[in-house]
């Protein structure tokens, strides 16, 4: 069957209108920069994209589209996104990765392809938790150094951090490790630890520093990948690190493939983690890209559109402002600060403002977010008698972000939703989806194995709704008994076929355990399926989070706690200092996560307001509203 549509035929699925920019986006046969400030809708700007190579044939059988992202839940969004606007046949040419999945799955795939001086094990293990310690504790005691000799002693004050993304994280030669100094000599002898240990243990930014010489090595392997994508999306691009930024060069430079790298530098807070600090200016230059830049923003009000135009001119005073596509929905200052003189006041207040606003308004919990700069455990201890006192829920969102993540969560819930329902609706459809996309290959058997699948999942949902229907289980050891009905229906190794990252049964194993253990203490709590399912997915709870894990979301009300000296600290007003620059930047990501309107707080009782005033006073310039609530 053809799905080749002529281009001035094809539309837009799903949304009532595209900006004229983002028309030559979708559009575009060039490697293109998307500036894409916030709310901007990139991530429709992409799902239509690829609708539109794939629907007009711009990107044809057998070659495939490439989108890497660098959340699990934000490629899980963006490939659900092209699969509800794309024939199924032709969402199955659509790939979504996160840099560390797609680097990962092509090392364990390749790995032999390597030397043996840098080949890892078949057991790899993601090195996630604990390296900065063992590599601080490889320098106390450092091979062929002298002790107390002026080399040892200057290792004894090195900055990890400085040691790990200079010399760690540099280029690997294809001749071998670089060892002709003291530094470089040592980043060589831990690479060879953790990869020639009982088990081969690897950051993900060394897996993607393999990965790109790997590609460098192995001709024929770079040739296959080039010639199985035509086009590459690369969403977040403010964030790209080096070694990331070096393996879309060895990969894509020079080629045929269309790369479209979509971001908003005025965005970009990953410094401390290695990214590049303009990469756009580097991609238009070395893949001879043209720039866009999106100007609507359907996330906020005009209003709070203003503020976040003053901000970002902090931070480029060339920045264009954006064209609010929001309705006002709320009476009053969209932007307030509010002074309290102990913490108990202040948890109270919040409190009692989402409390009311939720009678008056109609509103859920999870609408509004409280946002920290860090250490948003200790906020939600704080926050928490207030909360519980209005029979509110709030959660530290960073204990339950990366397991809802999850590619694994998110197909158990699907079958969880799908059995505790008599009319499972939307869930029956996704269920089906995803079986079909075991099966389904394109061919004039398709239809029959179609009705053979959905056969079969009447069949399990008439018996998974009688298991469910026996209670919610109070114990780690029932509700692994309900999952196991799933996996045994779906098949583990379906499951790891569908999701490379589960391939290996440990690394299974490992995101199946997290989920229970974080999934067991909430259905304690409930006697319906629905109720329970419904708080472990945080609907009608109020999240606590530090900025890096709010990126990418929105809320009606943002309360932006604590904006203080002793957090923001780093907020002195310096414009020559980095970290004064990535602190604003921060500030902004913070601040236009807020569809309707923002709440600032500070307190006495626990930090002054000294060093971050020029903010308060530049956000009273703008139009803020001060105020010390009373109850």
């Amino acid at each position: 069957m053809s799905y080749t549509l002529r281009p001035d035929d094809w539309e837009p699925q799903g949304v009532e209108e595209v900006e004229s920019n983002g028309w030559k986006v979708i559009q575009s046969t060039e490697n293109t920069s998307v500036v894409a400030g916030p709310g901007s809708g990139k991530t429709e700007l992409l799902a239509q994209r690829a609708s539109y190579l794939l629907q007009t044939g711009f990107c044809s059988a057998p070659r495939r589209i490439l989108a890497i992202s660098f959340k699990t839940d934000a490629a899980r969004n963006l490939e659900e996104r092209v699969l509800s606007r794309c024939d199924p046949d032709l969402a199955r040419r659509f790939d979504s990765y996160t840099f560390d999945a797609f680097n990962l799955t092509t090392l364990i795939r390749c790995r032999k392809a390597l030397p043996d001086w840098c080949q890892p094990r078949e057991d790899l293990e993601p090195f996630t938790r604990g390296w900065k310690d063992e590599l601080r504790s490889f320098l106390r005691e450092p091979p062929g150094v002298e002790p107390r000799s002026e080399a040892y002693n200057r290792l004894q004050t090195i900055d990890i951090e400085k040691f790990y993304h200079e010399y760690v994280l540099d280029i690997i030669p294809e001749t071998g490790f670089r060892e002709d100094t003291v530094r470089k000599r040592l980043a060589a002898a831990w690479w060879q630890e953790l990869l020639g240990g009982p088990q081969s243990r690897l950051t993900f930014p060394m897996i993607a520093r393999l990965t790109e010489f790997l590609l460098r090595k192995c001709p024929e392997l770079n040739n296959a990948l080039r010639s199985t994508y035509s086009h590459v999306f690369l969403d977040e691009f403010q964030d790209i690190t080096f070694w990331q930024y070096d393996f879309l060069e060895t990969a894509f430079k020079n080629t045929d493939a269309v790369l479209t790298a979509v971001g908003d530098h005025k965005q970009s807070i990953m410094g401390w983690a290695g990214a590049i600090p303009d990469p756009f200016e580097d991609f238009e230059s070395d893949f001879s890209a043209t720039t866009e830049t999106l100007i609507s923003n359907y996330r906020s009000t005009p209003e709070l559109v203003g503020f976040q135009h003053d901000l970002a001119r902090l931070i480029d005073p060339n920045t264009e402002r954006a064209e609010s596509r929001q309705d006002e929905q709320v009476a009053g200052d969209v932007c307030r600060v509010w002074r309290f003189s102990s913490q108990q006041h202040e948890a109270e207040k919040v409190a009692e403002y989402i409390d009311r606003k939720k009678r008056e308004q109609g509103l859920t919990g999870d609408q509004f977010a409280v946002i920290v700069k860090q250490c948003s455990s200790d906020f939600t201890e704080d926050l928490e008698p207030s909360f519980e006192n209005r029979d509110l829920k709030i959660r530290d969102e960073s204990q339950l972000q990366d397991v809802l993540s999850q590619n694994l969560t998110d197909l158990f819930l699907k079958f969880l939703r799908l059995g505790s329902s008599d009319s499972p609706g939307a869930y029956w459809i996704r269920c089906c989806d995803f079986m079909e996309s075991l099966t389904i290959t394109g061919t004039v058997d398709d239809r029959l194995e179609s009705q053979k699948v959905r056969r079969e999942l009447e069949e399990f949902h008439d018996d998974f709704r009688g298991v469910m229907r026996k209670g919610v289980p109070n114990t780690e050891g029932d509700l692994k008994e309900v999952l196991r009905r799933i996996i045994i229906y779906v098949g583990k190794g379906n499951i790891q076929i569908q999701f490379q990252e589960y391939r290996r049964d440990r690394d299974f194993e490992l995101w199946y355990e997290r989920l229970v253990d974080n999934m067991t203490p909430i259905l304690e709590r409930h006697t319906d399926w629905n109720e329970a399912l419904d708080e472990f997915e945080g609907k009608d709870v109020t999240p606590v989070m530090t900025i890096h894990k709010s990126k990418g979301l929105e809320y009606h009300t943002v309360f932006f706690l604590a904006f203080e000296d002793d957090t923001w600290w780093t907020m002195q007003a310096n414009p020559d200092s980095g970290q004064f620059q990535e602190s604003l930047r921060a500030f902004f990501v913070g601040f236009s996560r807020a569809e309707q309107r923002v709440i600032f707080t500070n307190c006495t009782a626990r930090s002054k307001c000294h060093d971050v005033s020029w903010m308060y006073e530049t956000l009273n310039e703008a139009g803020a509203s001060f105020e010390e609530p009373s109850l």
